[in-house]
């Protein structure tokens, strides 16, 4: 944008907003937007990667409309402590399954036709837990 004082480009993002649970904090469904199974529930679909794809290109579209230009999700990480409550943003627990189904959400949201980002939230930030508190995406 070279309008803004510093042509730095003014970029809105969000939360993934497509899935059954909703939270004020984490990504509140809106009621225009398609649904879809969350994160885990996708990854145990038959045929996953190509409804993974599909669901990528739904949002890119859907996000378009809205004038979200960076989603942040799904969570690029693997899901191995019940306690993270963010834990359902993920496709699960084995690795090879999150990286080929992150890739396939990513592949359908990057689109070279409108310029659509994705971005992946608490990438390569898991930690082992301390004292049953969970530090993800903290310092």
């Amino acid at each position: 944008m070279a309008g803004t004082r510093l042509g730095i480009p003014v970029t809105v993002s969000t939360d993934p907003r497509h899935g059954v649970f909703s939270s004020p904090l984490t990504g509140q469904t809106l009621e225009a937007l398609s649904r879809w199974p969350e994160h885990t529930g996708m990854a145990a679909l038959p045929e996953a990667e190509r409804r993974v794809q599909e669901y990528g290109d739904v949002v890119r579209r859907e996000y378009l409309a809205l004038g979200f230009r960076v989603a942040l999700g799904p969570m690029a990480d693997i899901y191995s402590d019940p306690r993270w409550s963010r834990g359902y943003e993920t496709f699960g627990e084995d690795p090879g399954t999150v990286a080929r189904l992150t890739a396939a959400f990513i592949r359908r949201r990057m689109s070279p036709v409108d310029h659509q980002l994705s971005a992946s939230e608490c990438l390569m930030r898991q930690r082992p837990t301390h004292h049953g508190r969970a530090p993800r995406c903290s310092p």
